[in-house]
Parts: structure tokens; C-alpha cells; sequence
């Protein structure tokens, strides 16, 4: 299996008051938002319906993600989550996300997503089709 990573894809997004808990800064859980929320752009990027594949019982599950805040973010931020996809088998694929402000591109965050393609039916891993990592490298 190639190793190869992708291009990095990068999407922009406010912070918004509900991301902001009782310690005026953005609760830890809305990274792990973001980083999903990027993850779901390069699938949309590529061209890849995870409706349809879904309704095959096949789609991506994340089994474990990685979290180093180094900055506080604040309402009235926004953030540029910058990802990169490598693909260490046909059936994983490991997301490296940089977060920061676009105002200063301070670093605030680095995220590393594990992801694995799975049949929901049988709960087992899948092999992703080479022509859909092929898509992902290469993200519109």
C-alpha cells in the first residue's frame, strides 16, 4: 500500500458562541467538530457520496483521535483547520489536522484522527477502492 499523503485541504470556519463553554474559550469537544467537519469537506471534495456508499453498509468510522491544544480559542475567532490524509492500508486512512486563527495563524491545535473503512453489516474492515484514496489525495 502507498503511504503516500495528500495535498493539504483546508476550509475556514467562524467560532461561534455555542462552541464557547463557562471558561469563555471553545469547550475541547467542538476540535473534535472541526476536525469531522474537515474530514467530511474532503469526502465531499473528492466527489465521494457517503450516502450512497452508506447504503452499501459501507462507510468510514473513527477508532481513535489525538488532541494537543496550545492555544485558547475565543467567540469571534475564525479558524483554519488545515488536513492531511495518508493511507497506511487499503482499509485506514490517518487525518493530520492543524487548527489556527486566521487572524494571527497562531497554531491553537493539532489533531490526529484515526479513521477506518468498515462494512456495517458484518462489522468488519473493508477495503477502500483504490480509485476513492486516489479521490482523497487529491481533494477539489
Amino acid at each position: 500500500m502507498n503511504k503516500s499523503s495528500s495535498a493539504a485541504y483546508t476550509m475556514r470556519l467562524p467560532v461561534v458562541w455555542s462552541d464557547i463553554d463557562a471558561n469563555g474559550h471553545v469547550n475541547n469537544k467542538h476540535y473534535n467538530s472541526y476536525c469531522d467537519e474537515s474530514i467530511m469537506r474532503i469526502f465531499a471534495a473528492a466527489g465521494i457520496d457517503l450516502n450512497t456508499i452508506s447504503s452499501d453498509g459501507i462507510g468510514p468510522v473513527t477508532y481513535k483521535a489525538e488532541y494537543e491544544y496550545l492555544a485558547e480559542l475565543k467567540y469571534g475567532d475564525t479558524i483554519e483547520v488545515e488536513t492531511v490524509v495518508t493511507f497506511p492500508k487499503m482499509t485506514r486512512a490517518v487525518f493530520d489536522h492543524v487548527i489556527r486563527k486566521s487572524q494571527s495563524d497562531e497554531v491553537v491545535c493539532r489533531a490526529r484522527t484515526y479513521g477506518l473503512w468498515v462494512n456495517h453489516r458484518t462489522k468488519k474492515p473493508h477495503r477502500m477502492p483504490a480509485e476513492t484514496i486516489a479521490r482523497m489525495q487529491n481533494p477539489g
